[in-house]
């Protein structure tokens, strides 16, 4: 690297736009996992939950709890 003026004002301009597009970077991939996280976990949850709180005999297993939601509450719940 020489000690071009040019070459320091183009180092600084570009740490500047760099620093400025990290938060928003990491804020929209933040969001992006979040939803695929709830997405992803949200149906192991509700088959955790419903086998939790039934009364006993309700239920066999994990299988049996998602076959049940769907027979009563189809796929969208």
């Amino acid at each position: 690297m020489s000690d071009d003026p040019s070459e320091l004002s183009a180092s600084s301009s570009s740490a500047n736009t760099k620093s400025t597009t990290d938060p928003i970077k990491s804020f929209l991939s933040g969001g992006f996992g979040g939803v695929a996280c709830v997405l992803v976990g949200h149906p192991f949850d509700l088959t955790k939950t419903r086998l939790q709180t039934a009364a006993p005999g309700v239920y066999t297993g994990a299988v049996d709890v998602v076959r049940k939601i769907f027979a009563q509450d189809g796929i969208r719940g």
